[in-house]
């Protein structure tokens, strides 16, 4: 089939075409040398640079390349971050300092006994705030007649507990907070 026959049926189905009917054409003529140089140089480079990386393959060494622990300790400099063992922060007047002793709210006094204290204050919370100590279910707790939440931590050594304590209004209410949320 002549060029001309593959231009005319390309042109009456172009939907249907998926590959070009024409063979490539070489359109130049001649070839500067400076071309030939470069195409055939770059080709060199290639072959002696894969030669190259698959002599290399095996002959890597780890040791060689790393520094040695007393060239890293001779460019640096002493600097310690750390100076002293960090406190915990305490709010001023708690029973660590010997101040008066908290206000509890509704929570027993007989918590603090057996070496628990009373970590930071006690909190509370009412309908208007509770967004704040329960972010994104304050919602579900204010459809089941939420009045009021005391919170607050107790440390004892290593150990921290944090007590909350929900007044809902009635049993009703706690009763059907806690079956959707059982769900």
């Amino acid at each position: 089939m002549t060029v001309a026959k593959k231009l005319r049926k390309a042109k009456k189905n172009p939907v249907d075409q998926v590959f070009n009917p024409l063979g490539r054409k070489l359109m130049r003529r001649e070839f500067p040398f400076s071309e030939l140089a470069f195409g055939t140089g770059f080709l060199v480079f290639l072959l002696m640079l894969a030669i190259w990386i698959r002599l290399q393959k095996e002959s890597y060494n780890a040791g060689d390349r790393d520094l040695g622990y007393e060239a890293l300790l001779s460019g640096s400099r002493e600097d310690r971050l750390y100076r002293m063992p960090l406190r915990r922060w305490v709010e001023p007047g708690s029973e660590r300092w010997g101040g008066a002793p908290l206000e509890l709210g509704p929570f027993p006094v007989a918590l603090l006994d057996d070496g628990w204290a009373v970590d930071g204050r006690l909190e509370e919370y009412d309908p208007s705030n509770l967004y704040e100590k329960i972010n994104g279910a304050a919602e579900q707790f204010l459809k089941f007649g939420f009045q009021r939440l005391y919170y607050v931590t107790l440390w004892k050594g290593e150990h921290l507990l944090a007590l909350e304590l929900y007044d809902q209004g009635s049993f009703q209410n706690a009763l059907g907070l806690f079956a959707e949320q059982y769900d």
